[in-house]
């Protein structure tokens, strides 16, 4: 087994959100809380939480290289208190444009045996309470 393996989606996730958080200053850029249910929007325009969905092996066998390939699929949430930008900070639609444009098609620099990101799909999840929800699903191939 590769070691290089261990800590790869960590390191993944870190970079979205080193991608994600000077593109989108008004929000609070963080990895998705370990425990949700507690979790308290204390940013006054909204946050963007990270998190690994799930991860796919293409195949059982070896790539041609020696490493195994899997499809790693993460969740972008933006949690924004306004559809529109507003009072010159940006709303959730300018949020969703930002990440999409920001992940897709993009290679995290630092981490080698990652293929670009590709978004797949996004749409609101919830609409209420003043805080709107977001949630963009990209993959990325990863090899280990």
């Amino acid at each position: 087994m590769n070691s290089e393996a261990f800590g790869q989606i960590a390191e993944i996730e870190n970079s979205i959100i080193d991608r994600l958080r000077p593109l989108l200053k008004d929000f609070n850029v963080e990895a998705y809380p370990d425990n949700p249910d507690s979790y308290d929007l204390k940013h006054n325009k909204g946050a963007v939480l990270v998190s690994l969905k799930s991860k796919n092996r293409i195949n059982d066998s070896e790539s041609f290289c020696g490493y195994k390939e899997s499809f790693c699929y993460f969740n972008v949430f933006i949690l924004c208190r306004h559809l529109r930008a507003k009072d010159a900070h940006q709303g959730i639609y300018d949020a969703l444009e930002i990440a999409e444009h920001a992940l897709d098609d993009w290679q995290p620099e630092l981490i080698e045996s990652c293929e670009n990101f590709e978004f797949i799909q996004g749409g609101f999840i919830s609409r209420g309470e003043n805080i709107f929800i977001y949630g963009a699903l990209f993959k990325i191939l990863v090899r280990g």
